[in-house]
């Protein structure tokens, strides 16, 4: 008869050895982990069916798949950090291995920790079970080192990941890569860093995530495109059509982002896929590769998933909360790159100065009804003050920032003397025939105190009543267009300026002037002006520099083209967002215009007559600028 001791022991020593049951880690997480508020806005049971497209993801994750990389190249909120919460929690509790997690710094490792690993060990009890009391003084639980039999958690920044140097990793996340520097000091590329701590482990599995930062230096769009690309597709509701949810199908009516779809692929089925329908899309989806042959050896895979794929019930990143996102942007560059970035995950594509043609430009130019066109809604004025005078644009505002170029004109004279601001103030308080509105006049102004200073500043205190500002450009990316309050000179002395934010400006304008379409952003232009103008409206581009090995746009000058054209654009429109900044819209003020009757409307087009196109000598030859007066000297 065997001694019960030796059974007992055998037992023991059988479930040591026996490797844990064949589990995927979406099963084990199915049947294990519990998700509370702070985590997830549905608590619960982890249910992998709520996120179908990570069913997939987690498989490439389980020690059953040969696979060893998986990149994700993902937009926010589509329950990435749950689904490599679930990995991290199965390597932990049923098949212990070491693990490290990378945050994009220290801080943010501590914080993810505390906001999304300790809520979820607290609410497993198969994690609480081998996890030690952080209370204890063992040191086996503490905010960044979690030890369990069998392997630890190690949680560390990209900024400082000496922690991890002497260990050996199985199981490596590096979350939001995008946010990585490239060289922590000298320990140079932290992916790589914490790569090669894997290789002494067969199985081993390193999962790379992120929202896509800029084109050319992103790190997981780099990573993913060495991979076969896979893409969620799923069925019409309507007609079965395997397609991809693409930002470029969806549709809405007016500005109503309320009454947002997506148009069906297939030519032959015409009904609307609306939100709703992702209750039933999304479970009947699958993955995709678009260059299969890529994934033959089966070592890696790429998924691209954008917020369009958000479940059915996740508000915030619902197909209309998402127009309306889209609709705010109103080309704002900071919001539009996080817009490109973090709901379509996809990486923002930094202009390019050297395609345009300023030529291509002036043929877009356009023969107006009327001096100002029936869609603007306001007048504003850009002066660019120069030693030799001023230059002014007044330009035309309406829904959506559409605008109209309405006059452009060069006052020559002493900016140290009376008689150039009598002539300036002159062309500001003039109006213009608005279509459908009668005359109008500026209701806003922009000038530029770069030079003569005190003399800008005096005389926009003298019209302080209606709105003419003293403005000086900053550059620099995220510069406010329009500051939250004005500054004094030293000691608070001298009257009011604004400083307002060019390079943002500039990028705006360069966005806008590849638009051929009317509508939201479109610039549009008379046809009375020359290819001089035009040339200046484009005389900076945008330039890509590396400063602590970050990505940034500089504005660089072509050549020796003037920029006049150009400052008195950015001024304009900056000084429009002194007054959008009150909450103000273009469109209730277009709304509030006063209508002509069409008798009056008729008889006021007879005598405002519309802007002639130029003839086809003038349209060819180059636009000289009118003669400065003696004693001329740029201030560049």
């Amino acid at each position: 008869m065997t001694d019960p001791m030796t059974i007992t022991l055998a037992r023991a020593y059988l479930a040591a050895i026996t490797p844990p049951p064949l589990m995927s880690i979406h099963e084990w997480a199915g049947q294990n982990l519990h998700l509370t508020s702070k985590e997830t806005s549905r608590p619960g049971p982890y249910d992998p069916h709520v996120t179908p497209y990570l069913i997939e993801v987690l498989e490439r994750l389980s020690p059953s798949d040969p696979c060893e990389f998986v990149y994700l190249m993902w937009g926010a909120q589509l329950g990435k950090s749950m689904g490599m919460n679930a990995a991290l929690a199965y390597y932990m509790a049923h098949d212990p291995a070491p693990c490290l997690m990378m945050q994009p710094t220290v801080q943010l490792a501590e914080t993810y920790s505390k906001q999304r690993i300790a809520p979820m060990i607290a609410n497993s009890p198969a994690l609480t079970a081998i996890i030690g009391d952080p209370k204890s003084r063992d040191g086996s639980n503490t905010l960044t080192l979690k030890e369990f039999p069998g392997g630890m958690l190690v949680m560390v920044g990209a900024n400082a990941p000496t922690m991890m140097r002497s260990m050996p990793i199985k199981i490596a996340m590096f979350d939001e890569v995008d946010g990585y520097t490239a060289s922590a000091g000298s320990d140079g590329n932290p992916v790589k860093l914490g790569t090669e701590r894997t290789n002494a482990f067969p199985g081993r599995k390193i999962l790379l995530t992120s929202t896509p930062g800029t084109k050319e230096a992103s790190k997981i769009e780099a990573a993913y495109q060495t991979t076969g690309q896979r893409f969620y597709h799923v069925p019409c509701p309507h007609c079965g059509t395997m397609q991809r949810l693409e930002w470029e199908r969806m549709q809405w009516k007016d500005d109503r982002h309320r009454t947002a779809y997506m148009d069906c692929i297939s030519d032959d089925c015409t009904a609307p896929i609306y939100d709703r329908h992702k209750a039933t899309m999304l479970p009947a989806g699958e993955w995709r590769a678009e260059f299969p042959e890529l994934e033959e050896d089966g070592e890696a895979y790429g998924y691209h998933l954008s917020g369009l794929y958000a479940p059915l019930g996740w508000s915030p990143v619902s197909w209309p909360n998402i127009v309306r996102k889209f609709l705010a942007i109103a080309d704002d560059p900071n919001s539009e790159v996080v817009f490109v970035n973090t709901t379509l995950a996809e990486t923002y594509e930094e202009f390019s100065g050297e395609e345009f043609d300023q030529g291509g430009l002036m043929e877009r130019a356009e023969v107006y009804a009327a001096p100002v066109p029936a869609g603007v809604a306001i007048l504003t004025a850009g002066v660019d003050v120069q030693g030799w005078g001023v230059e002014v644009e007044i330009i035309g505002w309406g829904a959506g920032e559409e605008s109209w170029s309405i006059d452009y004109k060069v006052i020559l004279g002493d900016p140290t003397g009376a008689a150039l601001w009598q002539d300036l103030e002159s062309h500001l308080l003039q109006t213009w025939h608005h279509e459908t509105a009668g005359p109008i006049g500026v209701t806003l102004a922009a000038i530029d105190s770069g030079f003569e200073a005190s003399r800008v500043q005096d005389f926009c205190a003298k019209h302080r009543r209606r709105r003419w500002y003293a403005i000086r450009g900053v550059a620099g990316q995220g510069k406010p267009l329009w500051p939250k309050k004005g500054k004094r000179g030293k000691k608070g002395r001298g009257e009011m300026f604004y400083n307002v934010g060019i390079d943002n400006a500039k990028a705006t304008n360069w966005r806008r002037l590849q638009r051929v379409e009317s509508g939201p952003g479109c610039i549009h232009f008379p046809a009375d002006r020359g290819l001089f103008w035009f040339e200046q409206l484009v005389s900076e581009a945008p330039r890509k520099v590396y400063v602590k090995n970050r990505p940034r746009t500089e504005w660089v000058r072509r050549g020796s083209v003037r920029a006049e054209a150009l400052d008195c654009r950015v001024y304009g429109y900056c000084v429009l967002h002194s007054f959008l900044n009150s909450r103000r819209t273009l469109e209730a003020l277009h709304a509030a215009l006063p209508k002509l009757t069409p008798v009056a409307a008729a008889r006021a087009a007879e005598t405002a007559r519309p802007i002639a196109g130029p003839t086809k000598q003038q349209a060819t030859q180059r636009q000289r600028p009118r003669a400065k007066p003696k004693g001329f000297k740029p201030r560049f």
